[in-house]
C-alpha cells in the first residue's frame, strides 16, 4: 500500500494500478541504499507494460534521471492476486533471467525491503503531520468502500427480516449477479465509445435491474411458498439458491476473475505526513457517497412514504395491518425487489471500487453482511447502517495494523461478545435472547 500511494498512480486512461505499484516497488533495487529516490508518475509503456521514471539523488546531492520499465502477464489465473512480472528493463539495459528470478524471489513483496524502500523515497514536505496519523487516515479511507458495501447489503437483509422474520442467504449472490452485469455493461459502453460517466451510469443501471429481477424471481419461486413455514426451511432453501447461482455464474462466466479497466482511478493526495502521502481516488469518493446516500434514502423512504408505513405496520402487527388493507404478499414482493435493488447497488460498488467480479464472492459477502446486520440489530434499518459502518471500519483497521489471517476470527469473537451482552444488537430489541429466524 505504501508504494502504491507513493507513485501517483495513473487515471482512467493511465497504467493499471497493480502493475504500476509492482513496478514502483522494484525501483529501490536499482540503486544503493545510500541513494534517495524521487518517483515520477507511472506511464503506460505498451500493452501490459508500465514505465516508472525516477530521479536518483546521490549523498553529495547530485541528481541522475533514470527509469524502470516492467512487463507483466496479461491475465490473472484463479487465486492469483497480482500479475506476474515477466520482464524488467532500465536505462542500463534489460535484466537477464537470473537477475529477474532473484528480483521476484527476494525483493518483491519483501517486508524488510518495503520498509527500507519507504525510508528512501522522497515525496515532499511532511507539513508537520505525523506518519502514524497519516497511516491511520489512509487505513480509514481504504475501509470506506467495503463499509458502504456491508451497509447496503445489511440493509437488504434487515428489510426482509424486519417484515417476515426470515433470512434469505442468497442476497450476497444476488449482489454478485449485479456485479457481473456491471462488468459486461461497462465493457460494452467503453467499447462503443462512451465516456466514464456514461459507462458508470449504464453499468450501475444494469446491475441494479438484473439484481432486482433475480430477487423478484426468487420471491415467486422460493420465498412466497416458504415464508409462512418454519424459518429454517427458507434458510436451507436459499442455501440451495446460492449454489445454483454460483454454479450458473461459473459455467456461463468462467471460473476466473473478470476485470474492468480502471475508471476514475487517479489518486488525489490530501496531505503528506512524514513522507507518507494520504490519497483518495475519485472512484472511492463516488462509491462511498453513493452507498451512504442509498442507505440514508432507504431510511427516509421507510419513515416518510406509504410503502414504509405499510412495512412498519406489517412488521409490528401482521394481522392488524392485513385487516386495515395492507397486503402481506404484495408487501413481501415489493420488499424483496427493494432488497434486490440494494444488493445490485452493492454489486455495482464492488466492481467499481475493486475492479473485478467473481462467482464465489457471494457466500463471504453475504455472511459478512449478516454479521453487520446482527451487530446493529437485525430487522432495524438504522441498526444495519450502524452495524455495516462498525464492521467495515473494524475490518479495515484490523487489516492495517494486525494480521489479516486472524481478522475473521476477531470478527466472530466480537459478534459472540455482542450476542452475549446485547442479543438484540446495538439498535435492536432489548431482549434477553437472540431474535427468531
Amino acid at each position: 500500500m505504501a508504494l502504491a500511494a507513493l507513485l501517483f498512480l495513473g487515471g482512467c486512461n493511465g497504467p493499471d494500478t497493480q502493475m504500476a505499484r509492482l513496478c514502483a516497488e522494484i525501483v529501490p533495487a536499482f540503486e544503493p541504499s545510500s541513494v534517495k529516490l524521487r518517483l515520477s508518475p507511472a506511464q503506460q509503456n505498451g500493452r501490459n507494460s508500465v514505465r516508472v521514471p525516477f530521479t536518483a539523488i546521490d549523498p553529495d546531492g547530485a541528481e541522475r534521471p533514470r527509469f524502470v520499465a516492467c512487463a507483466f502477464s496479461g491475465t490473472l489465473t484463479q487465486g492469483q492476486e497480482q500479475p506476474d512480472l515477466v520482464a524488467v528493463e532500465s536505462d542500463e539495459g534489460q535484466l537477464n533471467e537470473a537477475q529477474l528470478f532473484f528480483l521476484r524471489r527476494f525483493f518483491i513483496n519483501s517486508q524488510e525491503n518495503s520498509a527500507e524502500s519507504r525510508a528512501r523515497i522522497i515525496i515532499g514536505p511532511g507539513n508537520g503531520i505525523s506518519g502514524r496519523f497519516a497511516y491511520l487516515t489512509q487505513a480509514l479511507l481504504n475501509a470506506l468502500p467495503w463499509t458502504a458495501i456491508l451497509t447496503l447489503l445489511a440493509t437488504a437483509y434487515s428489510l426482509l427480516y424486519g417484515l417476515s422474520h426470515r433470512i434469505n442467504l442468497a442476497f450476497g449472490d444476488i449482489a454478485v449477479i449485479g456485479s457481473y452485469a456491471v462488468v459486461s455493461s461497462l465493457g460494452a459502453a467503453l467499447v462503443l465509445g462512451g465516456g466514464p460517466a456514461v459507462a458508470i451510469t449504464l453499468g450501475v443501471l444494469a446491475g441494479v435491474i438484473c439484481s432486482a429481477l433475480a430477487a423478484r424471481s426468487l420471491t415467486s419461486m422460493v420465498v412466497n411458498p416458504l415464508v409462512e413455514q418454519p424459518g429454517r426451511m427458507l434458510l436451507v432453501a436459499t442455501i440451495g439458491v446460492e449454489l445454483v447461482i454460483q454454479e450458473g455464474l461459473r459455467v456461463t462466466q468462467g471460473a476466473g476473475n473478470q476485470w474492468i479497466s480502471p475508471i476514475l482511478a487517479a489518486p488525489h493526495i490530501l496531505f503528506i505526513g512524514d513522507r507518507f502521502p494520504v490519497h483518495v481516488t475519485a472512484m472511492q469518493a463516488v462509491v462511498v457517497a453513493a452507498g451512504l446516500s442509498l442507505a440514508l434514502a432507504t431510511l427516509a423512504i421507510m419513515r416518510w412514504t406509504r410503502f414504509g408505513l405499510s412495512w412498519r405496520a406489517l412488521s409490528e402487527d401482521r394481522l392488524a395491518a392485513a385487516l386495515c388493507g395492507v397486503s402481506p404478499a404484495g408487501m413481501l414482493s415489493r420488499t424483496m425487489i427493494g432488497a434486490g435493488l440494494l444488493s445490485g447497488a452493492c454489486g455495482a460498488i464492488i466492481t467499481l471500487a475493486y475492479g473485478n467480479a467473481h462467482y464465489s464472492l457471494g457466500t463471504t459477502l453475504g455472511l459478512k453482511a449478516i454479521i453487520a446486520a446482527i451487530l446493529g440489530g437485525i430487522g432495524s434499518l438504522g441498526g444495519a447502517l450502524v452495524g455495516g459502518l462498525a464492521l467495515g471500519l473494524f475490518e479495515g483497521l484490523w487489516s492495517a495494523y494486525l494480521s489479516i489471517e486472524s481478522r475473521d476470527v476477531a470478527v466472530y469473537c466480537v459478534l459472540s461478545i455482542i450476542l452475549v451482552v446485547r442479543p438484540g444488537g446495538i439498535l435492536g430489541i432489548a431482549a434477553p435472547t437472540p431474535r427468531e429466524v
